[in-house]
């Protein structure tokens, strides 16, 4: 079996890359993301039981988890080096915080209409975002870059002669 994880993946890399993935190395990034979702439900089931805490009317609490969730899912993208990394925890986050918030048929509600939820769920909510959009890949995204130009391949087609403005001639 430990055969079979150290195998290479048949997947293409760049020339230029020095290292190529095992079913291994697969295995453990899987599992740094499981390790990662599970980080993110945790810290939203704890914030969600702890944060009604303050001094006087400054819910100091629900402050300090929304700095710790920005921290927290900041640490978890660096730590990847992807965006994913950041976005797993935070939407375990996000799906445990919309669970807890919710009226259950019992009339038990964990986080209720005061200051300090309202704080919590949008100090955190825009921890979330903003740790997620301040996150850089290592690899660049092959939904960001630009398409490859064609214009010096011969006979690259009436769809690039159309976008050139070049008049396709008839087939003869």
């Amino acid at each position: 079996m430990s055969e079979a994880l150290g195998q290479e993946l048949p997947v293409e890399m760049p020339p230029d890359s020095p290292v190529r993935p095992t079913r291994l190395d697969a295995f453990v990034t899987g599992g740094a993301y499981g390790v990662l979702a599970v980080a993110g439900a945790l810290i939203g089931v704890f914030g969600s039981f702890y944060q009604s805490g303050g001094i006087g009317p400054i819910p100091v609490v629900a402050i300090a988890f929304s700095l710790l969730n920005f921290g927290a899912f900041r640490l978890a993208g660096i730590a990847m080096e992807t965006r994913l990394g950041a976005v797993v925890p935070s939407f375990a986050w996000l799906i445990v915080a919309i669970f807890l918030s919710s009226k259950r048929p019992e009339g038990d509600l964990v986080i209720n209409s005061s200051m300090a939820s309202y704080v919590f769920l949008i100090g955190c909510s825009i921890g979330a975002v903003v740790a997620v959009a301040r996150t850089r890949s290592r690899h660049e995204s092959q939904l960001l870059t630009a398409a490859p130009d064609t214009t010096d391949v011969a006979g690259a087609g009436a769809a690039d002669d159309a976008r050139r403005g070049t008049p396709t001639p008839p087939p003869s």
